[in-house]
């Protein structure tokens, strides 16, 4: 069955994780990849992606820092804004563990305009994150920056913080969505997960507004630890409670 929703992603950088989680061939029939990097054009298209070059450099050098080159997913939503009237922005390490049919389309699309997963940290994430990188790496300052930004920026759960996941993203009828969530990262110059903070700056609601809004039925935030076995008590917790709100009916799982 073709996918009646245009399916989304993006590639930049030299993300060589990233290219070991791309399926070959695409998981749906209806993908674009907006895409920086004349080789990862080129070794996209090799593996029937249709892509789009967004640049020949594997960045905009302004933001290839690792705190804020996660602004190129906000780039790229942009573009998909302007293009397409309703899409679906997934990440690379999103899975399917169960056919995709109408029934898995008609619950996007009778939802909101905007559907993105939550999902949730907690303090013990952190120290289990510190314990296995060390200080001097880019990924030991990245996550010092989040827990930072988590303190005032993230929905409070009792010891959780949580924010919105954008391993799933869908918009509908909303071409100014992207720029809108630019024009916040740089106002309130946010950093580490961009995309994540600009969209619950953007929403600007409680949690459980956000829950009955803008939670997807599809798919949960995380649902497998990230790099460590205690943060999968986080998503365990948070992904019970969400529960409790909406009945999921899970097409897509993300792993990372």
């Amino acid at each position: 069955m073709k996918s009646p929703i245009k399916i989304v992603r993006a590639l930049w950088g030299e993300p060589s994780y990233l290219k070991k989680e791309v399926t070959h061939p695409p998981l749906f029939d209806n993908e674009i990849v907006f895409v920086w990097g004349i080789d990862n054009y080129t070794v996209l298209v090799s593996m029937g992606y249709e892509c789009i070059l967004v640049s020949e450099f594997k960045y905009n050098m302004e933001y290839s820092h690792y705190y804020k080159h996660f602004i190129h997913k906000l780039f790229a939503l942009d573009i998909a804004c302007t293009l397409y009237d309703e899409f679906l922005f997934l990440d690379w390490d999103v899975s399917i563990v169960k056919d995709i049919d109408d029934i898995f389309w008609n619950k996007i699309r009778t939802g909101n305009s905007i559907q993105c997963p939550i999902y949730s940290y907690h303090e013990e994430d952190k120290y289990g994150f510190f314990n296995r990188f060390n200080p001097n790496t880019i990924l030991f300052k990245f996550i010092d920056k989040l827990f930072n930004t988590l303190e005032t920026q993230s929905w409070k759960f009792g010891d959780y913080s949580c924010i919105p996941n954008f391993c799933f993203l869908y918009v509908r009828n909303n071409k100014k969505l992207g720029k809108k969530l630019i024009d916040i990262t740089l106002s309130e110059n946010i950093i580490t997960c961009i995309e994540e903070f600009a969209l619950y700056k953007y929403v600007n609601c409680d949690m459980d507004t956000y829950i009955e809004k803008y939670e997807p039925i599809v798919i949960s935030g995380h649902d497998k630890p990230l790099y460590i076995k205690n943060i999968s008590t986080s998503e365990l917790t948070i992904n019970e409670y969400v529960n409790t709100k909406i009945g999921k009916d899970i097409y897509l799982i993300h792993e990372q």
